[in-house]
């Protein structure tokens, strides 16, 4: 089957990467014949630049675009030139970072592509458990966010924030989805990501393909998390991982067969293009 597909957006964990992290030889060799037909690749994440550098660099070369935080920034990987963003507010951060600390989370800002773990926060860290994207080493350690969100000249990207386990979380995501001006969602089951309401995978997107002369119709999205739902939507074929939550499954157009350590997302992209 072939057709109009001219840009290829991806989730990394639990979609592109399998289940070590990584992006398996099927994958990579099928990304690169599609490269070569034309169409543009692009992962999308809710990863920092600081998190994705490292494998966009050395497992997605084939790659000239990156979307990281959820689709709060966007970047020309060659020198990473910041192309797209929308940022949350500092006095909207220190809202939200108010209620985080007063309840038991360990909450990362990310500030212009890079997070900020609170001193004080390394024994969270190490005890509760943490999705790939959030186990790289050498995180900035600050003393205080909130003194540091204080004295910052420009929003942040997203607040990502663990949680012990999935009891807190959902208390966590009740009371933010109250509080106006942002948009929260999660990829993993003890965590939520909170950004800006202007900013989703799915506008990134759009405003992506914008910038380069693409349609909507001429997108191929795919994803595993809730935080992914908008960007299967605002694509022409939304993809949702066999491994993935209900709600992108609710969203797709196609469910793959198979899941992200059997090369799902690889045989849909060879199906769909022909390969």
């Amino acid at each position: 089957m072939k057709n109009n597909i001219k840009m290829i957006v991806s989730d990394l964990d639990g979609t592109l990467l399998n289940r070590d992290s990584h992006i398996s030889k099927r994958t990579e060799e099928t990304l690169i014949k599609a490269s070569e037909m034309g169409v543009i690749i692009v992962p999308v994440s809710g990863r920092s630049v600081f998190e994705l550098k490292d494998i966009v660099e050395n497992e997605l070369q084939m790659a000239d675009y990156a979307i990281q935080c959820c689709g709060a920034a966007a970047y020309k990987i060659k020198g990473w030139e910041r192309m797209v963003e929308e940022t949350l507010s500092a006095e909207k951060t220190m809202e939200v970072l108010a209620y985080l600390r007063s309840m038991d989370s360990l909450p990362f800002i990310v500030y212009d592509g890079r997070p900020y773990m609170q001193d004080g926060d390394q024994s969270k860290y190490d005890a509760w458990d943490t999705p790939g994207g959030y186990a790289v080493p050498g995180i900035p350690v600050i003393p205080d966010q909130m003194e540091f969100m204080r004295n910052a000249s420009n929003g942040t990207d997203v607040i990502n924030v663990l949680f012990e386990d999935t009891y807190h979380r959902d208390i966590a995501w009740e009371y933010l989805n109250k509080v106006e001006g942002i948009y929260v969602c999660s990829a993993y089951k003890n965590e939520l990501e909170i950004e800006s309401d202007k900013a989703n995978k799915g506008k990134a997107v759009l405003d992506m393909g914008k910038l380069l002369g693409i349609k909507p119709e001429e997108i191929m999205a795919f994803g595993d998390g809730d935080n992914d739902v908008t960007m299967i939507q605002a694509a022409g074929i939304g993809v949702a991982m066999k491994n993935a939550m209900d709600t992108p499954k609710a969203a797709a157009d196609i469910i793959t067969e198979y899941d992200n350590h059997e090369d799902g997302a690889a045989r849909v992209i060879e199906e769909i293009l022909g390969l």
